[in-house]
């Protein structure tokens, strides 16, 4: 496992279940700094295990949403950016108006993550909104990012 975050950077080479106190420590600062970080993690299933251990441990967010293809569930509680977006049709390159919209009226979470893959690009707009809009500058924004 992997972060940068506010020149960060160390790679835990084995398992969430046996990084250091030290690490936990200084992962739960990224969690609760504003801003973007990026972790990489072994899989999109570790990846998770990582962030609901957190949030379940801090229990200091109260909206949490998560931006992902995956098409495993979230736990209850994570609200799914991406298949909201699609339901409502607004994930067509044709959309990005309402797409915006979005943004600006609904988007009212206190924590998100975004989770891709190594080579995948398509959460690369969901970034840039985030930054444009200055919500990464209000809550903290984890891309998770799997080595697989």
């Amino acid at each position: 496992m992997k972060y940068n975050s506010s020149n960060l950077d160390f790679k835990i080479n084995s398992s969430f279940s046996s990084i250091s106190e030290l690490q936990i420590l200084e992962l739960q600062e990224v969690f609760l700094t504003k801003g973007f970080h990026r972790i990489t993690v072994p899989s999109i299933h570790e990846g998770r295990t990582l962030v609901y251990t957190f949030l379940e441990a801090l229990r200091c967010f109260q909206s949490v949403g998560c931006i992902t293809k995956n098409k495993i569930p979230l736990e209850k509680g994570i609200f799914d950016i991406v298949s909201y977006l699609d339901f409502c049709g607004f994930s067509d390159v044709s959309n990005i108006a309402d797409q915006e919209l979005y943004f600006i009226e609904s988007f009212d979470f206190d924590f998100v993550w975004i989770e891709s893959n190594k080579n995948d690009v398509w959460h690369f707009y969901f970034e840039q909104k985030l930054e444009e809009l200055n919500i990464d500058q209000q809550i903290p924004v984890i891309i998770l990012r799997a080595d697989q």
